[in-house]
């Protein structure tokens, strides 16, 4: 399991590099609009335990303060919060309709390891590897994540970096109509980190 989330790390940042790259050629008005719409953080937190997590924190929000975990040397922490923040986007993938809009993640994903000084990136990609490469550990993650719940904020970030948003032709929220939320939790836990399927 080690080296599948080690490549699953990588690719994620060859993705984000890919995405970033795609939007650029799009023209520099995108980009001012997803900085300041898009990968907006609307709940400024510190690194925060898992212990006191809450469902209301976006992806953004949650990258932000794993930021600060990298910074101040907590890589337990900011590992933590790098699964719940992969789930939660996960979980935002499977309710909002607009498809382009779902390559937010990778963008807010390499935003915030372009961030990281080199030595920092590299002790935190080995904290993951090490941390949800072990069955015990990632188990006791995915336990402490259900125990947060699915998330409770309105995806916001990801809504709007959809193309639908940026030409102005979205309808409605933006979300899939009767989206099941307990199922869809449930998927992104599985899909994303492995967890056990508590159902079968």
């Amino acid at each position: 399991m080690k080296k599948h989330f080690l490549r699953m790390f990588i690719f994620l940042a060859v993705m984000c590099a890919q995405s970033w790259m795609t939007m650029t050629a799009h023209g520099q008005q995108i980009k001012k609009n997803e900085v300041k719409t898009n990968l907006e953080s609307l709940n400024d937190i510190d690194c925060v335990k898992a212990s006191d997590m809450k469902n209301i924190y976006s992806p953004v929000d949650l990258s932000m303060s794993m930021l600060r975990c990298v910074q101040q040397g907590r890589f337990d922490d900011a590992v933590f919060i790098f699964a719940l923040s992969g789930v939660y986007g996960s979980f935002d993938t499977l309710r909002v309709s607009d498809q382009s809009a779902h390559q937010a993640v990778m963008v807010l994903r390499m935003a915030t390891l372009e961030a990281m000084t080199p030595d920092n990136k590299t002790s935190f990609m080995n904290q993951v590897n090490t941390t949800l490469g072990d069955d015990a550990k990632r188990t006791e993650i995915c336990q402490k994540i259900e125990s947060i719940g699915a998330p409770k904020y309105y995806p916001q970030y990801m809504v709007q970096h959809g193309i639908k948003a940026l030409m102005g032709n979205s309808n409605g929220d933006g979300l899939i109509q009767h989206f099941d939320r307990r199922t869809g939790m449930r998927s992104a836990l599985i899909s994303y980190l492995h967890c056990p399927d508590n159902n079968r």
